[in-house]
């Protein structure tokens, strides 16, 4: 049985002699537009055909493990991501210039998690800014390459919106996991 080979005319002039399964990781991968001139000679004969207009083409790129390799780039700046970081720099420079030492009173008087604090004074919205929090340069520089090695793959994934709706919900949740954990913290 002869090997199925796909021949790519692209818009940019380049003509490729693929075989089948170069073709798909091709496409999969983006490197072949819905305006390329395919030739299968199975499917279209000795003719050229545009690449959206054949099912083979389609079936490829509408595939939901397409669709999800395609947002799940590494490509595109993870502006979220980015911007969260220069919030938590922003925030641990203005901790150390207003307190000098992180020490556990000052991290409480800047909005740390405070049990006494939530429960007589009401004072919930700790459990949000707990999270923007560090202690010291270790837990900030820690946290900022967990935050740039994951947060980059995370917004790859579900956007700069889902990204930051995840952030904000697993803060707030591990804060309250944390505050009923360890309530006498």
């Amino acid at each position: 049985m002869a090997e199925v080979r796909v021949q790519v005319r692209t818009a940019e002039g380049d003509e490729l002699d693929l075989t089948y399964a170069a073709f798909e990781d091709a496409v999969r991968a983006g490197s072949i537009a819905d305006d390329a001139l395919l030739r299968v000679e199975a499917v279209t004969g000795g003719a050229f055909r545009l690449a959206s207009e054949l099912e083979l083409y389609r079936s490829i790129v509408d595939d939901p493990r397409t669709r999800f390799e395609r947002s799940f780039t590494l490509r595109r700046l993870p502006r979220a991501t980015l911007a969260t970081v220069a919030i938590l720099i922003g925030v641990f420079v203005w901790q150390t210039r207003q307190a000098g030492a992180l020490d556990g009173a000052a991290l409480v008087r800047q909005g740390a998690k405070s049990l006494p604090h939530q429960l007589e004074l009401g004072q919930w919205w700790r459990l949000l800014t707990a999270s923007f929090l560090h202690a010291d340069w270790l837990h900030l520089v820690s946290n900022l390459a967990y935050m740039l090695y994951v947060g980059w793959s995370v917004e790859s994934a579900l956007g700069a919106t889902g990204a930051v709706l995840l952030l904000l919900l697993s803060g707030l949740a591990a804060m309250a996991l944390s505050t009923v954990a360890t309530p006498a913290a």
